[in-house]
């Protein structure tokens, strides 16, 4: 039977590799990227992270993506999030 993982053990190994063979997250600094064949009048929250869809810095990119899994992973949550500062997650949406 396999003992469940140390809390530090998923800290290092649960980290999504997104295709370049990255050993730690990469930080991406663009603030827009391209998305191939998006319909100019495509609701912007029909863009999702979790197909690899970036599209505008500030509502989401691979590197905020990567921590919000990672911290949802965990803390055993199903969603994370990450917000620039303590007054951004106290908003209301």
């Amino acid at each position: 039977m396999n003992a469940p993982e140390r809390f530090d053990t998923r800290a290092l190994a649960e980290y999504v590799d997104w295709g370049h063979g990255d050993v730690a997250a990469p930080i991406h600094l663009s603030s827009t990227y391209r998305l191939p064949g998006i319909d100019p009048e495509t609701c912007l929250e029909d863009v999702d992270p979790d197909e690899g869809e970036f599209l505008y810095g500030r509502l989401s990119n691979p590197t905020r993506h990567a921590v919000e899994r990672q911290l949802a992973d965990l803390e055993g949550g199903e969603m994370g999030f990450a917000f620039a500062s303590g007054t951004a997650a106290t908003l209301p949406q």
